[in-house]
């Protein structure tokens, strides 16, 4: 265990951590009563050997187990060597144990730091049975501050309960994310026997769906893989239809009539729309995904919800395959999707870079990748992070990305204060219209793009094949965004690849004001360098769109934000009405380039009320907003 002081220490302070046997009645309550409820009993006191003084009468500690003492110097913020290696072996049962700490000075000194804590076990000191009652890190939660009989405060942060042995557990189990695939589904699970008598007897899974309580079940007494005492088992799910549910646990037996069973999954059924790309996303909202969900026509797949994406998803969007339009644009954060054992269980799990090579391999199609981790989500032979990666020529990133080296994470790369250069020139197909100045930013600049105003860690691009176009460069002369084209097999797909999220393009005067003209340009640039259909105009490109956004914000007390894309050059007319349909102010009348137009309307001169914002373009109407404005 670890104390690390969360604040500057000026002075010295002296720290115990302890691992106490708790009470398993207090206040006339069980412990799971008492501590698994609102009114934690803080009020409670206790000493360290356990014996109670007046006032008290239940100590919460009942007798301290083990403890250590150490101090945090004035410039440290750990107590680097506060280890409680617990013996072996713990005692079983019901008994509960406490992990907390207690600051020595208290009450002569009341303004030293608090602490949080870092659990950790050492596993050989631990029966494997033993489970951790319930825990928390850092200051929140309610394990709380007791105070003991002579006025000392301590707090505990891990209640640990040691249960009898039982002889064998799931390990390992495939948790299925929702899916394509009407088929049968396979699914694996590793069952470990601990029990030096017996071995397993059998394996089961249990399936059922659309919640209809009738429960399915298939068995199993051979493993795929291992043995008897520690192997792998394998069951197939039965296919289902097009928005179904299904449901499905497992539960393992062995010859000594011990049971275990895994927690309870479900997948839904799902269906990808003709002409569609897929965007997938980890529930990142560091990316400018109002674009591009409400401009185009893209499929959305999030991970937090749907689970990883298996092979159907990535088949549906394959040319020769499926119907939906070859494009994958994928934003991640930290590595988190793309990964080796995406399921749970590490028996016959492909990662998700094997179904982006094949549909690379496809033809015709796009992938965009933004991920600050981008190279430690890609290299899935190499699983690590931080650090300068060579890519072995052998490898499908280096000979289909064009990627020769690069960094993940170095947490020196951006000061906070870079700006991003846009390299190339006006002319581009892709940043010509960024190179030219949008929104806020200088021509050839973004401001800030990456991670806001803070000093933060990025990826990069060290070595790159000649054919690979650089994109964006850091004022520090970092590499950040790169575009490569006529890969794969087939010679005719292309990705980008970006380790920034573009949400994050600020106002080069005001670093707190996002510039959101240029974020959305920026990902308009792209999705339709990708070809991706307009999605109120099917068969069309955005820029063949004419399109009119919602004010932002549309409840509003001082300026609101008014958003249109034109297809080309047009003569607009954008005035406001109030109910009854009287105008009350002109806002623009003038000439419009093509692309995405942005025009800030101050409303304080307006009274309080309802008022819709009408759009004309070439004297056609072209639509109505709404906004409320409130003082």
């Amino acid at each position: 265990m670890v104390v690390r002081n969360v604040y500057d220490s000026l002075t010295a302070h002296v720290f115990e951590v302890f691992v106490a046997k708790l009470n398993q009645k207090i206040g006339k309550k069980s412990y799971d009563e008492a501590f698994n409820s609102s009114d934690s009993p803080d009020w409670f006191d206790y000493k360290l050997n356990g014996n109670p003084q007046d006032p008290v009468t239940e100590p919460l500690i009942s007798s301290i187990y083990y403890s250590v003492v150490d101090t945090i110097y004035p410039g440290s913020d750990t107590i680097m060597h506060s280890y409680i290696n617990l013996p072996v072996p713990m005692p079983n049962g019901d008994s509960i144990f406490g992990i907390g700490w207690v600051r020595k000075e208290w009450p002569s000194d009341t303004l030293g730091p608090n602490a949080a804590f870092m659990v950790n076990f050492d596993g050989a000191s631990l029966p494997t049975h033993s489970v951790v009652h319930s825990s928390k890190t850092g200051l929140e939660g309610w394990y709380r501050w007791y105070t003991s009989s002579n006025g000392i405060p301590f707090h505990i942060y891990a209640h640990i309960k040691f249960y009898g042995p039982p002889s064998l557990f799931i390990t390992q189990c495939d948790e299925l994310g929702n899916t394509y695939s009407t088929l049968p589904r396979d699914v694996y699970l590793k069952v470990t026997h601990y029990e030096a008598n017996g071995y397993i007897d059998s394996v089961f899974l249990y399936y059922s769906l659309n919640g209809s309580g009738i429960w399915n079940v298939e068995y199993s007494t051979q493993p795929v893989s291992g043995d008897s005492i520690d192997g792998y088992y394998h069951f197939v799910i039965p296919g289902a239809s097009v928005g179904d549910t299904v449901y499905y646990y497992f539960k393992a037996k062995n010859t000594l009539g011990d049971s275990t069973f895994s927690g309870m999954f479900n997948y839904v059924i799902k269906s990808g729309r003709q002409g569609y790309g897929l965007y997938i996303t980890d529930g990142n909202a560091d990316f400018a995904t109002d674009i591009l969900v409400n401009l185009y026509k893209v499929d959305v797949w999030n991970v937090a919800v749907d689970g990883y994406p298996d092979s159907s998803v990535f088949a549906f969007y394959t040319s020769g395959k499926g119907a939906g339009k070859p494009v994958i644009i994928w934003n991640a954060w930290g590595a988190r999707e793309i990964s080796l054992y995406n399921y749970g269980c590490d028996y016959s799990s492909f990662a998700e870079s094997v179904y982006i090579k094949e549909f690379l391999d496809a033809g015709e199609a796009g992938f965009w990748f933004i991920d600050q981790d981008l190279g430690f989500s890609l290299l899935n032979v190499l699983f690590q992070d931080y650090g300068t990666h060579e890519i072995p020529q052998t490898s499908w990133v280096n000979s289909y990305l064009g990627i020769i080296k690069l960094t993940d994470d170095d947490t020196s790369a951006l000061s906070g204060k870079d700006s991003f250069r846009i390299t190339g020139d006006s002319l581009d197909p892709i940043v010509g219209p960024l190179f030219r100045g949008v929104g806020l930013q200088p021509k050839g600049f973004l401001h800030h793009y990456t991670l806001g105003c803070t000093p933060s860690w990025v990826g990069y691009f060290d070595s790159l094949k000649s054919d690979v176009v650089v994109d964006l460069i850091s004022e520090s002369g970092y590499k950040v965004s790169i575009r490569r084209e006529n890969i794969g097999s087939n010679g005719s797909s292309k990705v980008v690849l970006q380790t920034g999220y573009f949400s994050y393009i600020y106002d080069p005067s005001n670093p707190f004001d996002i510039d959101t003209l240029a974020a959305d340009t920026f990902v308009i640039a792209y999705a339709d360098y990708f070809g991706l259909l307009g999605a109120d105009k099917p068969g069309e490109g955005l820029t063949k769109t004419f399109r009119i956004f919602q004010p932002l914000p549309s409840i509003v007390s001082k300026s609101t934000t008014l958003r249109l894309h034109l297809p080309y050059k047009s003569y607009i007319n954008i005035y406001a009405t109030d109910v009854a349909g009287r105008v009350v102010k002109e806002i623009f009348r003038g000439k419009m380039e093509a692309g995405l137009n942005a025009i800030d309307w101050n409303v304080n001169t307006l009274v309080p009320g309802t008022y819709f914002i009408v759009y004309h373009a070439n004297g056609a109407s072209k639509g109505v907003r709404k906004v409320v404005v409130i003082k």
